[in-house]
């Protein structure tokens, strides 16, 4: 394609976009923020991926379709919950060998304002050595051969392509086209608001995924559209390769299954506690009152961020030159990540006043501790 029209055609495709992410953020992310505000950890959505007339991966003899090994997945894990942790309330996006795009997926799990989005899959290559566990959160890669076996744009293009056996798939997606790599670019302009927790969440698999035979393949940033459209912490999760004739026999045991399974459900439970531990401070801390004279500047003024001791972490990335509405953050090099704090004071009952304004923007935000430059969040 020609510079010139290769530059038209992004454009085009920004353009749409971001056509698309206001809309969305009107009809669906608003709505589904503005309730999602909860101090303990009630609902995990559970989405097998594929289903119906898209078998997803498929074994070499095409006897073990990915569709069902995943859905095998998602209702041992449900009954895991069920068993062991019944205040957690558990919704399928299916429980049946039906087809659903991957808006309904992701638009199940906001209606239901869930803590957490998990979308269950099998990873696949044509080579057959590449094999194990990975598990993925929304982000442009920062490396394109992090993925010793292939490139991780391989697998987005896979699991998006899905779209293009929906109707009006075109109209519906704004024009996305997952064999497109320009489409792929618009994905880099966005990070979500529930980066951190998504990326805490991944990493908690990654560590329980030792008590299976399945091989770790670590966390990465990827383009899937079905996470982009959620309003909550959001993981993928490729659970071995149907391609590979170890991961393939193990996932076609019951063992294999019940074991890939109890791994997600100690994932979920371990996630679950230090998800309530971030969120407690409203309930350890006295109720005060903060008055405010009518005549003067409101708290939440759009003002450079006091050096205090609290704050409200609002979002993380790898990046210091986001933008948080409303406030002036500071912004706090954590490791890898840069932490975006406001509000910052050394009273934490001004702080915990302040976060109750500050979830109506940002829901999944905490309070937090500011130690010589290190974010921690306060727990019971």
């Amino acid at each position: 394609m020609p510079h010139g029209a290769f530059l038209l055609h992004l454009k085009m495709n920004v353009r749409r976009f971001f056509c698309c992410l206001f809309l969305g953020a009107a009809l669906v992310f608003p709505a589904a923020a503005a309730d999602a505000v909860c101090l303990r950890f009630e609902t995990v959505v559970l989405d097998p991926g594929h289903g119906g007339k898209d078998a997803g991966a498929v074994s070499k003899d095409k006897k073990t379709y990915e569709k069902n090994l995943v859905l095998s997945i998602a209702k041992a894990v449900e009954k895991k919950l069920n068993d062991g942790c019944s205040e957690v309330k558990v919704v399928l996006t299916r429980r049946t060998d039906v087809f659903l795009p991957l808006l309904e997926r992701a638009e199940i799990a906001n209606r239901n304002k869930a803590n957490l989005f998990i979308s269950i899959h099998i990873n696949a290559s044509p080579k057959k050595s590449p094999n194990g566990f990975s598990a993925h959160i929304l982000g442009e890669s920062k490396n394109k051969k992090n993925d010793v076996f292939g490139l991780n744009m391989n697998v987005s293009q896979r699991e998006n392509a899905v779209v293009m056996l929906e109707e009006d798939y075109s109209v519906k997606y704004q024009g996305f086209d997952p064999s497109d790599p320009t489409s792929a670019i618009v994905f880099s302009l966005i990070q979500s608001a529930y980066y951190e927790k998504s990326l805490h969440f991944a990493e908690c698999m990654d560590a329980s995924i030792a008590g299976t035979k399945l091989a770790k393949r670590g966390v990465s940033q990827d383009n899937f559209y079905v996470l982009w459209r959620t309003a909550m912490p959001s993981v993928l999760l490729e659970c071995g390769f149907i391609s590979n004739d170890h991961d393939l026999a193990y996932l076609r045991t019951a063992k294999g299954i019940d074991e890939i399974a109890e791994s997600i459900y100690q994932g979920i439970l371990k996630f679950k506690s230090s998800y309530e531990a971030s969120q407690a401070t409203v309930e350890q801390a006295p109720q005060q009152v903060v008055t405010t004279p009518a005549k003067e500047a409101p708290v939440l003024a759009a003002a450079p961020a006091p050096e205090g001791r609290y704050g409200i972490q609002v979002l993380v990335s790898a990046r210091t030159d986001r933008k948080v509405a409303g406030w002036t953050p500071s912004v706090i090099k954590d490791g890898r990540y840069y932490k975006y704090i406001i509000c910052r004071d050394d009273n934490v009952e001004t702080v915990q006043k302040n976060w109750r304004e500050v979830q109506k923007k940002y829901p999944d935000s905490f309070i937090v501790e500011i130690r010589e430059e290190t974010v921690i969040p306060l727990k019971k």
